[in-house]
């Protein structure tokens, strides 16, 4: 699912005012993951994720299992 389709999806759910707010938070998270530095070394892309994850997760405690799958989701189309 592009960042497009999960923007009008979050919009569909949530309204207009809200879902604007929320999207621009799933896009500022997604864009924090995407840019966090890597040393790849011997790492395959989903390990190269899992670790980018790892370090989002102590960044946002608050986000759940789901939502980091997301964004690693998005992070790997990103990085592939």
């Amino acid at each position: 699912m592009s960042l497009m389709s999960t923007r009008n999806k979050i919009l569909e759910l949530y309204g207009i005012e809200r879902g604007n707010d929320l999207a621009e938070r799933v896009a500022a998270l997604v864009n924090e993951a995407a840019s966090m530095p890597m040393k790849w070394g011997q790492m395959t892309l989903a390990e190269g994720v899992q670790d980018i994850l790892g370090r989002v997760s102590v960044r946002h405690p608050e986000l759940s299992h789901e939502a980091l799958t997301e964004i690693g989701r998005c992070v790997g189309w990103q990085l592939w």
